[in-house]
């Protein structure tokens, strides 16, 4: 009962700050048609760009055929990033015989949690805990992964799904079909990855044919690159 008084009262707080403005930008067009639907119109859409420095310089190169499929995440470890549900999928694929890393930059409240998943599964040194680290260091870890998951089904534009993109990532994008995730704006299902409902089984099937098809990850990758210029 509580949390659902919270929930209202935040609803309420939410819809009289947006009333207070005649005039509102959107990062996405996605964010620009939730408003609207909502009944707050956006007249002007902005989206993020990236620094030069964040784009590698030159289309991406095959991996070596046996090195393990290389999976990323970048953004904060909180309860509606929805690591977790990346993390439990990868960990039961790698169950059933599937060879991957996987790397999580990033800090929050969900970190010690995750990690105890990770030990539980006996999976440290397959799954990786980076914790914040710099834009170099970001940008190498990226330039070294197949694809980057964005399991949150919500996100007003995901600069870090585009900054994955500029190093060569393709991405794997959850997205409700009722509200569509903001990264949609520069992803589209079956060119610079994959978009996916929500729920386990949906993500395992979509990760399971990346990690046995080496020639759609290579052309996902490069075309993620060419989209994120």
């Amino acid at each position: 009962v509580m949390g659902g008084l919270v929930a209202r009262l935040l609803a309420g707080i939410y819809r009289f700050g947006t009333s207070l403005f005649s005039r509102r930008i959107a990062v996405s067009h996605r964010t620009a048609a939730a408003l609207e639907k909502e009944g707050y119109p956006v007249p002007a859409v902005v989206e993020f760009g990236l620094e030069p420095e964040a784009f590698r310089g030159q289309e991406p190169e095959a991996f070596s055929d046996v090195a393990p499929v290389h999976f990323i995440y970048c953004g904060r470890l909180t309860p509606i990033k929805s690591v977790d549900q990346s993390l439990t999928v990868l960990l039961s694929l790698r169950s059933a015989g599937a060879a991957f890393r996987f790397d999580i930059i990033g800090e929050g409240s969900e970190r010690d949690r995750l990690e105890q998943m990770v030990r539980e599964a006996g999976a440290t040194g397959v799954v990786v805990f980076h914790g914040e680290v710099s834009e170099a260091m970001k940008r190498t870890l990226l330039g070294e992964s197949d694809v980057f998951l964005l399991s949150s089904p919500r996100e007003g534009f995901s600069i870090a799904t585009l900054e994955a993109m500029a190093q060569g990532c393709a991405a794997v994008v959850v997205s409700d079909p009722q509200q569509p995730n903001g990264a949609l704006d520069f992803v589209h299902d079956g060119i610079e990855g994959i978009v996916v409902s929500p729920g386990a089984d949906a993500l395992r099937e979509v990760l399971a044919r990346l990690l046995d098809d080496v020639g759609q990850r290579l052309q996902f990758r490069r075309a993620a690159w060419k989209r994120s210029q």
